[in-house]
């Protein structure tokens, strides 16, 4: 869920895909303050693209990487499912896979460098964007962020962070294949 800072600043519709794949995504848990561990929630919202959360976290001398994948294109259920205005709980089938990885892994390396304190949040008040949202802890000092279009940006920070997010995903096992958008269909 979003901290409450940042959410007037946000659309009402960012600040809603967000908190669902939050509710819909692997348990959230954060370090015992100053215990010295490290959590890292990464979400990417592409407007084309798979939806995906990435975390990383520490238990003493061990990482690992948990990932929910949206199976159902997010973005395009949930606003299915505000214009049908249909009762109940909003649901996507997701996958979640967790796997121990090594120290050397780069999106482990960037949660330990004391460089992803400075992430600035640079994000357009448009819902029809790419969208990403940036969590990290290391149980003594934290960091919220968002940006939207991050590879048209010149924050190298972020195009890292993300670019090595990627190639993190691939750690834990897939055991299902998502659902493509119409747009890929093209």
């Amino acid at each position: 869920m979003l901290p409450e800072l940042f959410l007037n600043s946000l659309t009402k519709f960012q600040k809603q895909i967000e908190q669902q794949a939050a509710t819909l995504s692997a348990s959230l848990v954060l370090p015992e303050p100053q215990s010295g561990r490290i959590f890292l929630r990464l979400t990417r919202l592409p407007i084309d693209g798979p939806e995906t959360i990435v975390d990383v976290k520490s238990f003493g001398k061990r990482y690992f990487i948990t990932v929910t994948r949206f199976i159902e294109p997010l973005r395009i259920s949930y606003q299915s499912f505000l214009n049908k205005n249909l009762s109940g709980e909003f649901c996507v089938p997701v996958e979640v896979s967790t796997s121990e990885c090594s120290l050397n892994e780069p999106l482990v390396k960037e949660c330990k460098s004391s460089c992803i304190y400075d992430l600035k949040s640079n994000f357009t008040s448009e819902d029809n964007i790419d969208f990403y949202y940036l969590f990290c802890t290391d149980s003594f000092n934290c960091v919220t962020s968002f940006t939207t279009y991050p590879h048209n940006q010149t924050d190298e920070l972020w195009q890292r962070i993300i670019n090595r997010s990627y190639g993190a995903e691939l750690v834990p096992p897939r055991r299902y294949s998502r659902k493509l958008a119409s747009s890929f269909y093209a």
